[in-house]
């Protein structure tokens, strides 16, 4: 996993965001969804990071917009990515109003599912009603 989120390539990209955009669509039945978003980086210097950039694949697959509302903020000063510190994982908010109130919140890997909880608790705050889906659980 670290080597294919080290050089992701647009082939594997674009294979995992059709993956998703299946389960995503069947999860509602193909009823679309307003936005997508990824779950933001917690450790990862990348200014997007392999969840995030999945996300915009699916929402290319999808033909719906992708939106990146949440940013992370490190509490305690740790890195929160690694799933014995996601505790420590803290996002907020700084988009402007998205548009419409069903989203698609897409992360690669789902551990704890403390990161989509958190990511959830925010965009919940702004009347946004979210399904989470990851690649990897």
């Amino acid at each position: 996993m670290r080597n294919l989120k080290s050089a992701p390539d647009e082939t594997t990209l674009r294979g995992i965001a059709r993956e998703i955009a299946a389960c995503a669509s069947t999860i509602t039945n193909g009823k679309p969804y307003d936005c997508i978003c990824g779950v933001p980086g917690g450790s990862s210097s990348k200014k997007e990071n392999f969840g995030s950039l999945v996300a915009r694949f699916v929402a290319d697959d999808l033909n719906i917009g992708y939106c990146a509302p949440l940013v992370t903020r490190v509490a305690g000063g740790r890195s929160p990515s690694h799933p014995k510190q996601s505790m420590h994982f803290r996002s907020r908010f700084v988009g402007h109003a998205l548009e419409g109130t069903f989203g698609l919140l897409i992360d690669d890997v789902a551990t704890s599912g403390a990161h989509f909880a958190d990511c959830v608790t925010q965009l919940r705050r702004h009347g946004i009603s979210v399904v989470c889906v990851s690649w990897i659980s």
